[in-house]
């Protein structure tokens, strides 16, 4: 696929071909028009950002007008060039295709591949809508090997340049501690299991937690914590997203000790993707904070799905993953991809201004409502 078709000593059409991948995710991300949802408050944020009105403030970090202090700086410095915000976005992007490709030729052995799997895993929206939490990703995902080298200050140095661009990468300090270290299969097909079961059953494991807490706080706390998750509960039943996670952690367990022993950083991906599953089913009935969650380590899609099809004895398994995996893809794409607010221009080909995207966006927003 993609790689498969060149000799194995053909490294100059390789590269080429790697070139081709990062020049047209530049091409479709760096230059895309106002499109999806945040780069309202991203623009407005450029817009507005100068040395005489930053603040630091740690309490309202993350706020629209107090964002991390390394997305901040990185703002001063392109606004310190132009004032246009196409410029902005387009540093962003070569900044995390940059990022991008150090990690996949670190970790896959087919980049133009790894490059498809990031799109349709997590990096479609990621590069649309999430930029600060894309930077804080990518370069965790670029720490994950100092974690299997046993590097706590290259480690550390990482998660705390993540943390500068987005409060979530918190997350990622204590992994050192245990990523590292191989599950039994065994506990994984239980957790595994138990997050299916909670999932289906709709049980509402995170509610009855906070319910417990509030209660032990006060009756009043009680009353808040259930009014608020009967308020956002979002729970929902049977997706083809819940089918595609459990076709991939049942071939991840059938799979297991392949996947572990083709590469010892396999081991670390693995425990990633059972963190994924236990988030998104654990917190399924608060549907974006499951996915904001999540996507923190959706990073195991990338190497897990490509390594898979080094797993298959049989070229018709290999042929069905494949199937499988492209049809999901597509599915998952235009599943994003067909609200009007994701209707797609490019600056280089004609894009809708910055009024008609609002006008269009906030339209969308009344009728939805």
């Amino acid at each position: 696929m993609l790689y498969s078709s060149l000799p194995p000593e053909n490294e100059t059409a390789k590269k080429n071909m790697d070139i081709v991948c990062i020049a047209l995710f530049i091409l479709f991300f760096g230059l895309r028009g106002y499109v999806g949802d945040d780069w309202m408050n991203y623009t407005k944020f450029y817009q507005d950002c100068s040395f005489d009105n930053i603040s630091f403030n740690i309490l309202k970090m993350g706020s629209e007008s107090n964002y991390e202090p390394g997305y901040t700086i990185l703002n001063l410095i392109c606004k310190a060039i132009t004032d246009e915000y196409v410029f902005f976005q387009l540093v962003c992007c070569c900044i995390n295709v940059f990022l991008l490709y150090i990690f996949l030729k670190r970790n896959v052995s087919n980049v133009p591949l790894g490059f498809m799997l990031y799109v349709c895993m997590g990096g479609f929206l990621m590069s649309i809508n999430l930029m600060r939490n894309t930077f804080a990703i990518l370069i965790f995902a670029n720490a994950v090997q100092f974690i299997e080298k046993r590097k706590p200050v290259e480690y550390f140095s990482l998660c705390l340049l993540a943390l500068s661009f987005h409060l979530s990468s918190l997350m990622y300090f204590p992994l050192y501690f245990f990523m590292h270290k191989k599950c039994n299969k065994w506990v994984f097909l239980a957790i595994f299991a138990l997050g299916n079961l909670l999932f289906v059953s709709h049980a509402k494991v995170v509610t009855a937690l906070l319910s417990g807490v509030g209660s032990i706080v006060s009756d009043k706390m009680s009353s808040v914590v259930e009014l608020y998750t009967e308020e956002y509960d979002t729970s929902k039943g049977i997706s083809i997203g819940y089918l595609e996670r459990l076709i991939t952690g049942t071939l991840m367990i059938c799979y297991y000790d392949k996947l572990t022993g083709l590469k010892k950083s396999n081991i670390i991906f693995m425990n990633m993707g059972l963190i994924y599953f236990s988030i998104a089913f654990l917190f399924s009935e608060f549907d974006v904070m499951s996915q904001r969650l999540s996507t923190l380590f959706t990073i195991f899609y990338w190497v897990i799905w490509s390594d898979l099809l080094s797993c298959y004895a049989y070229d018709n398994n290999k042929r069905l993953f494949i199937s499988f995996m492209a049809i999901y893809s597509v599915l998952k794409v235009a599943g994003l991809s067909h609200f009007i607010t994701y209707d797609y221009d490019n600056f280089l080909f004609g894009h809708k201004s910055y009024n008609e995207r609002m006008y269009i966006h906030s339209d969308y927003k009344y009728d939805d409502n």
